[in-house]
């Protein structure tokens, strides 16, 4: 019997600290999309906006789902740095610096939405025309008060084709 209590009071002690500890404020949430985001004919040696290549508005929009405000992160991460499997026909993006966030951090207020443009940038490399890659944007929640006890996090899938290359007739 002593065993089970000596092994329960650590258990204990931690649920008591952890609920002395938890925020005061309400709920907490952080949504980000457009979901996963497909894009074609990358340019090669040219830095393009999601929205043009596109041809239609494509910020990455972030919710603040919490009752204040919170900074948030922006990351580009590749596929086998998450649990996002790679879609058939893709493989992962060879430089994750591809893809640039029009600023890294960003500050959303409390029940509010914060946007970020991106880019990708692939470069003027003939071994990169006419293939499919995958990366994955993380945008993530920063601890920014002794209070909090938890770091927010989403992740987006971005799959994209890069530009074939011309052909020559002969």
């Amino acid at each position: 019997m002593k065993t089970i209590g000596a092994n329960l009071l650590p258990l204990i002690i931690m649920i008591t600290v952890m609920s002395f500890s938890a925020p005061a404020e309400g709920g907490m949430g952080l949504e980000a999309g457009p979901g996963n985001i497909s894009l074609t004919a990358a340019p090669l040696g040219e830095k393009i906006s999601f929205s043009k290549l596109s041809g239609r508005p494509l910020p990455l929009e972030i919710k603040n789902k919490s009752d204040r405000a919170f900074n948030y992160e922006i990351h580009i991460l590749y596929s086998a740095q998450t649990t996002a499997a790679l879609v058939k026909g893709y493989s992962d993006i060879p430089d994750t610096n591809w893809i640039i966030p029009q600023r890294k951090k960003i500050k959303v207020k409390a029940g509010d939405e914060g946007r970020v443009e991106l880019y990708i940038a692939v470069p003027d490399d003939v071994s990169y025309a006419g293939k499919a890659y995958q990366a994955v944007i993380e945008v993530k929640s920063v601890k920014d008060n002794p209070g909090d006890l938890f770091v927010l996090a989403c992740q987006l899938r971005v799959n994209f084709t890069t530009q074939e290359l011309p052909r020559v007739s002969s």
